[in-house]
């Protein structure tokens, strides 16, 4: 039975099911449930076992000592479909820059429609021809938690930096149009402060 030993075989989902393992107060118990997320299985497998074939299970374990090492990577084959790595901010639509915002602004981060927002398939726009949501469970169940979590450290980092200088140049502006158009300069001062919001928030 013993099939997944190291991390670039544990999807974002199975990483967030290992991550609620701990609750769990007997070590037995405990060990099963890894087991079977691990490998995919219904725990019965396991509790049906001896105890010395269960103990040689137990082994598939020992990477998870380390943790899992982020990794970026430009391109990702899932289910026979190539998706790219979109590291081009600056060519975003509006769209997919403020879907990327609200989730990583939330407290529980949806992994799987991240990736799917920053990596489009090959040959296609964002939400062009499509389902986002269907490209973000494809992430979710099969996606290497290691690549998830290589691209949420990247973009983290970049997209702080661009609501940093989107700040600055706002303020800028507002100085130049403050004494010529009252009115426009209190039109940016509401998106300097909606801005300000969402850095706050990061």
């Amino acid at each position: 039975m013993i099939m997944n030993n190291k991390w670039k075989n544990i999807s974002i989902n199975q990483y967030k099911e290992l991550s609620n393992v701990g609750t769990i107060e007997n070590p037995l118990d405990r060990t099963i449930a890894i087991l079977s997320i691990l490998n995919k299985v219904d725990d019965t497998v396991y509790y049906n076992m001896s105890l010395s074939d269960l103990g040689k299970e137990v082994g598939v374990m020992e990477f998870m000592l380390e943790s899992p090492k982020p990794e970026l990577k430009s391109k990702i084959k899932l289910n026979g479909i190539t998706y790219k790595l979109n590291d081009r901010v600056d060519k975003w639509t509006a769209g997919q820059y403020i879907d990327y915002m609200n989730v990583i602004t939330q407290k529980d981060i949806n992994y799987g429609l991240c990736m799917a927002i920053l990596y489009t398939p090959k040959g296609k726009g964002y939400g062009e021809g499509y389902d986002v949501l269907e490209a973000a469970e494809t992430f979710n169940n099969e996606c290497p938690i290691e690549y998830a979590l290589g691209i949420s450290d990247f973009f983290f980092k970049l997209l702080t930096s661009l609501t940093e200088t989107t700040l600055l140049s706002l303020k800028k502006q507002m100085e130049k149009v403050m004494k010529k158009e009252p009115e426009k300069a209190k039109e940016l001062q509401k998106v300097i402060e909606a801005v300000n919001q969402i850095y706050g928030s990061l």
